[in-house]
C-alpha cells in the first residue's frame, strides 16, 4: 500500500480520521468513561497502524531513555513563567465554570479523575500528537511536522475557554520543541500532566 500511498499521507490521513471519530463519535460519551474513547483511538489504533507497517515504536518518540536538551535557567524560567499563568488561569471564571462542570462532585473521586484519568487521557494525546503525528511526519517534512500537526492540536481546543484556545498555540509549539529535542513524547507527557493537574488543583481547593 505504501507503493501507492506514502507512509507520511496514511499517518496524517488516518490522524484526522481519529480524532474526528473521537471528536464527534466517541464510544462513551460519560467523562469518566471518555478516557477509554481516548484510549483506544488515539492510541490503540495508531500503535496497531504503526505495527501492520512494521514500524518501531521508538521511531515514533516511545523511548524511555531521553536527554534533557535545555539548559537548567531555561527550564527554572520557563517554568515559574507558565505557572504563573496557571495560576492567573485559576482565577478566572471561564476555567472554573468550565473544569468544574466536568469534575465529579465527590472529592475523593476529584483526586483519582485529575490523577489518573486525567493522566490517562495525555498520555494517549501525547503519544498521539507529539508520538505518531510528529515523529510519523518529520522524516518526510523534518521540523515542518511541526506546523503541520499544531494546526490540528490546536484545532482540538475549540471548544475550550478561549484564553486556553489561544494558549495552545504556543503551548502546543513548547511541548512540540520538548519532544521533538529529546526524541520522544515523555517528556512532554510529563509536563503536559503536570500542569494540568497543577491546573484543576488550584481550580478546586
Amino acid at each position: 500500500m505504501t507503493r501507492y500511498f506514502p507512509r507520511e499521507a496514511i499517518i496524517l490521513g488516518a490522524g484526522i480520521v481519529l480524532l474526528f471519530l473521537n471528536w464527534f463519535s466517541p464510544l462513551f460519551e460519560e467523562p469518566m468513561l471518555f478516557v477509554l474513547s481516548t484510549l483506544f483511538y488515539l492510541f490503540v489504533i495508531p500503535i496497531a497502524i504503526i505495527s501492520l507497517y512494521g514500524g518501531n515504536l521508538r521511531d515514533f518518540g516511545f523511548r524511555k531513555e531521553w536527554h534533557w536538551p535545555f539548559s537548567w535557567r531555561i527550564t527554572v524560567l520557563t517554568g515559574l513563567f507558565v505557572l504563573s499563568l496557571l495560576v492567573l488561569a485559576s482565577l478566572l471564571p471561564q476555567f472554573n465554570s468550565y473544569y468544574i462542570a466536568r469534575l465529579p462532585a465527590s472529592s475523593g473521586w476529584r483526586a483519582f479523575f485529575i490523577t489518573v484519568v486525567f493522566g490517562l487521557y495525555l498520555f494517549a494525546w501525547e503519544f498521539f500528537f507529539r508520538g505518531f503525528l510528529l515523529f510519523g511526519l518529520v522524516p518526510r517534512f523534518g521540523v515542518y511536522a511541526i506546523v503541520i500537526h499544531l494546526v490540528l492540536f490546536t484545532g482540538m481546543h475549540i471548544t475550550k475557554p478561549p484564553l486556553e484556545l489561544v494558549a495552545s498555540l504556543p503551548g502546543g509549539l513548547l511541548l512540540e520543541c520538548v519532544a521533538y529535542r529529546c526524541r520522544s513524547f515523555l517528556p512532554a507527557f510529563l509536563i503536559h500532566w503536570m500542569m494540568n493537574v497543577v491546573l484543576k488543583v488550584l481550580i478546586v481547593i
